[in-house]
């Protein structure tokens, strides 16, 4: 490979001013996503050319997400070794088990990119850690800035999501967000510097590619000049993030408590509306980072509510759902869990009758009635009475779990075996139990077969009935 040794100062500067800008440590370490494509090779390429001057290391890593052709993935895993050996920097190749990312989205309930960009960005951080990087350089260039505030435009984001991608957060850093797509090939270009093409980039399966080549080319022509106008749309909405972030962050008025996060009322409900929402948020979001069964995302229309200062004061609890509530407690409000956690995994909810139960990130309301009426539901299961003790409760399974039938007891592992329901879906299944243990597999949300324990279903001839009634949600995110 030989690349020809032209001038790029002006590019290098420009690097070099954003690490200045971004707080880049000399002497440090630095990991860079390269996944051989335009973006990623120009970048450790200067990087490379930047070494000297600020004194660090560079390790590269390269992510096959286990999407693509053997043969397409064999020839640009040529590619990163070579290219990033020329350059002298240690290259780390980490590969996803084939089909993994698609198994991931459906039981997370998010979009195949988003997965496997989650999945991308904790790879990176254990290599930072690995090899003691202090930050993470990724390519990211103008081009992509504007298409995510597009999308993000169209998905419904507020003004958090409108400033586009940060330039910085925690230890990831993109310094190329400056940089135009057409900025960067030329310059390949006129260096005569190879990359690679992933040829996913070129179809229009996902949404990214669908607004870069069919949505794009009618903006530029619609409106030319139209970065310009939705780059200064997002500095506008930088403003009002920085604003809301330090009204939350530096504020004595919301404290942690052991089950959330207590809130002075009278200050809270004096706040613009906008605001109210934007801590929500805010508190949904650290309170979601270790609990993975929860959506990524609280849809806008839940928290609606909260620009509404009378029903806020009117409502004992004022939004629930999604896992969380937001109620009254005297003159405190309180942002905590709904769903209470089984020590080992997964979820764990007392379920009391006559009360509707929003389980949001398994997408079905459950309610247990003796009276169906004028209900709308999907399903009705319908059980003796007297074979449910309370406290009744919806959780998922463990390891050993077991359900008595005719015939003795089966493990719930094996059931699931011969339902053919995948390893990735199970700890989604819902177990009804009670003080005598799992009574019922609650399968059907997830288009499986229900599974009664021994007794349990009525029969016609029997007295009492208890209606387990099931309506289904609406499964789309329109997110944050």
């Amino acid at each position: 490979m030989s690349l020809t040794k032209k001038n790029h100062n002006n590019f290098k500067q420009r690097i070099s001013d954003a690490f200045k800008r971004l707080g880049v440590p000399a002497g440090g370490r630095l990991l860079v996503g390269f996944s051989g494509g335009p973006d990623s090779t120009f970048l450790l390429y200067l990087l490379s050319k930047l070494k000297q001057d600020w004194n660090f290391e560079l390790f590269a890593a390269y992510i096959d997400h286990g999407m693509r052709s053997k043969t397409e993935l064999r020839e640009e895993t040529r590619f990163v070794k070579s290219f990033s050996g020329e350059m002298g920097v240690p290259l780390y190749i980490e590969r996803i088990p084939e089909g993994d990312i698609r198994k991931g989205s459906a039981a997370e309930g998010i979009s195949v990119e988003e997965y496997a960009r989650n999945r991308r960005y904790s790879l990176f951080k254990g290599l930072a850690l690995k090899v003691k990087a202090s930050r993470i350089v990724l390519g990211h260039n103008y081009d992509d800035q504007i298409e995510t505030i597009i999308m993000r435009f169209f998905q419904g984001s507020n003004f958090s999501g409108l400033s586009g991608i940060p330039e910085k957060r925690d230890i990831i850093i993109r310094p190329l967000i400056n940089f135009s797509k057409s900025e960067i090939l030329g310059y390949l270009k006129e260096h005569n510097i190879p990359f690679s093409v992933d040829s996913t980039n070129l179809k229009t399966d996902y949404l990214r590619n669908k607004v870069r080549h069919k949505l794009m080319p009618v903006i530029s022509e619609v409106f030319p000049g139209y970065d310009t106008g939705i780059q200064v749309f997002s500095e506008k909405m930088k403003v009002l993030k920085e604003f809301s972030e330090n009204e939350i962050l530096h504020n004595k008025n919301i404290k942690i408590c052991n089950a959330g996060y207590k809130i002075d009322g009278s200050w809270f409900v004096g706040l613009p509306g906008f605001l109210r929402i934007e801590i929500v948020y805010y508190l949904f979001d650290k309170m979601m980072s270790s609990d993975k069964i929860f959506h990524k995302r609280i849809p806008y229309r839940f928290l609606r509510i909260l620009l509404d200062k009378d029903m806020i004061q009117k409502r004992k609890i004022i939004i629930k759902g999604y896992g969380f509530k937001l109620s009254w407690k005297k003159r405190s409000l309180f942002w905590e869990r709904d769903v209470v956690y089984d020590r080992k995994k997964g979820y764990f909810i007392v379920i009391k009758k006559n009360i509707v139960y929003d389980i949001d990130f398994l997408h079905f309301s459950i309610t247990l009635s003796e009276d169906i009426g004028n209900t709308v539901c999907d399903e009705v299961l319908h059980v003796d009475s007297e074979c449910l003790n309370e406290p009744v409760i919806l959780r998922s399974w463990k390891d050993g779990d077991k359900i008595k039938v005719r015939r003795g007891a089966r493990l719930i592992k094996k059931i699931f075996q011969e339902l053919k329901i995948p390893e990735f879906k199970r700890d989604l299944i819902p177990l009804i139990t009670d003080r005598e243990g799992i009574k019922l597999i609650l399968a059907g949300p997830l288009g499986y077969d229900n599974i009664y324990g021994y007794n349990i279903k009525s029969k016609k001839s029997s007295g009492d009935k208890l209606n387990i009634m099931i309506k289904y949600m609406e499964t789309g995110n329109s997110g944050r």
